[in-house]
């Protein structure tokens, strides 16, 4: 075992210890069905049966006694398409009721729920939902503390298809012919040292499907504690929703609220931009205090804040940025790095993360955003040219070609903020 693997391990056994004493006197988090935590540990029961939902003592198909060939197979046999293990099918980016019927999906010869209440935040491995040929912006007045005058800002609104796209790019190949990943993490590592590691991505490198409290139960420490990644020592926690019990079915759609009953039951309702929500309460300029504006005070009352807002995460922004450095670790960067050179010979200078998360313009699974202007086949950072990098790719972002540069900026400065949609949803 390595050094930084040991100190891993070391970590979240400290991690652990101290979460036992937390247990005595706190219900366990509910991260639902199997994934939760109070069962996997104990804590709750001790005649619990989700040890069997993913494992066999002595008929076990791979290692970590696992009853599928793979733990992918084994994570698509529940959250696939077409099966009846969760609530949410993350090959085709929706989320439906729990234990209704499906119906032969003709394209493919597949299955659909009947009962689809909407998109997944992460999109789809497969296909998603991302309407990313229409979005919608809105100008709205705020005061620039570096020039000291009034610019225009944008509020933006990406929705959601009723019907599912093949994706343009995804996270981890899962079988569609119309990605092919490339397996590098890229940026992972020092300053310097390259373009990043080959990495063999799993579902278990970034969720623990043991359950963890965490937001999507997503592993404080991503990686596997082994090969050629560079892993963070430090955890970077992305704290959970909501404490409402373990029969509560959780909300992952674009739709605002916390669980699924919150939400409209739509299947294409919802913003995958999400920044405000509603996106069109826009910040209300307030001369007499400037400074209001940029924290958020929007009208009308409560004011929204940028990220998560609807599912009540604190600091969610700054926690998942966080969170997806952890491998991508040169792609955090604050406001100077896109004047500032980095010393890095290929990501020189970079878009700042302090004011918008990581989540903000890419989904973390798949997107089906289409890239088909003049630069759309854009080579990976390792500049290589040969298929897929040079693919037109997505990159996980949710707009279609570059539009996500515009959604937030107007270089040429002459947008006035005056408050209407442009151009109508």
């Amino acid at each position: 075992m390595n050094r930084l693997a040991a100190a891993r391990r070391l970590a979240a056994g400290a991690m652990l210890a101290s979460a036992w004493l937390l247990l005595i006197a706190m219900p366990a988090a509910a991260d639902g069905g199997p994934h939760v935590m109070g069962n996997s540990n104990g804590s709750s029961t001790l005649t619990t049966d989700s040890c069997a939902g993913c494992h066999r003592a002595h008929t076990a198909q791979t290692d970590m006694l696992l009853k599928a060939p793979n733990g992918e197979a084994l994570c698509l046999s529940c959250h696939g398409n077409g099966v009846f293990g969760a609530t949410t099918d993350v090959e085709d980016g929706v989320q439906y009721a729990y234990g209704t019927a499906v119906t032969p999906r003709s394209s493919d010869g597949g299955t659909t729920p009947t009962a689809e209440v909407g998109a997944l935040r992460g999109g789809g491995f497969v296909q998603a939902r991302i309407d990313a040929l229409n979005p919608a912006r809105i100008s709205y007045p705020k005061y620039d503390f570096i020039t000291h005058v009034l610019i225009t800002k944008f509020s933006a609104k990406v929705p959601v298809l009723t019907a599912g796209l093949d994706v343009t790019s995804a996270h981890m190949h899962v079988g569609t012919s119309s990605v092919t990943a490339s397996g590098i993490a890229w940026g992972n590592g020092d300053i310097g040292s390259g373009a990043g590691p080959v990495f063999n991505l799993e579902c278990t490198s970034c969720h623990n499907p043991h359950g963890n409290g965490q937001y999507r139960i997503l592993n404080p420490m991503p990686g596997d504690g082994s090969g050629p990644l560079v892993e963070v020592t430090t955890p970077a926690v992305v704290d959970d929703a909501d404490a409402t019990g373990l029969t509560a079915t959780r909300n992952y759609t674009v739709q605002p609220g916390v669980l699924l009953t919150d939400v409209a039951g739509t299947v294409n309702a919802g913003d995958y931009w999400h920044y405000f929500d509603p996106w069109n309460s826009v910040p209300v300029y307030d001369p007499t205090n400037p400074n209001a504006n940029s924290r958020g005070i929007v009208a009308p009352n409560p004011a929204p804040i940028a990220g998560d807002q609807p599912n009540g995460l604190a600091g969610f922004a700054g926690q998942i940025t966080s969170w997806c450095s952890a491998c991508h670790t040169r792609y955090a960067a604050g406001l100077s790095a896109v004047r500032v050179p980095s010393g890095d010979s290929i990501y020189m200078y970079r878009h700042n993360t302090t004011q918008v998360a990581c989540t903000q313009c890419h989904v973390s699974h798949g997107s089906n955003a289409p890239m088909t202007g003049q630069a759309a086949v854009v080579n990976y950072p390792d500049s290589t040219t040969l298929v897929p990098h040079t693919s037109a790719s997505s990159r996980l972002l949710k707009v279609a070609n570059r539009g996500t540069c515009q959604l937030c900026h107007d270089p040429t400065g002459l947008i006035p903020y005056t408050n209407v949609i442009s151009p109508a949803p």
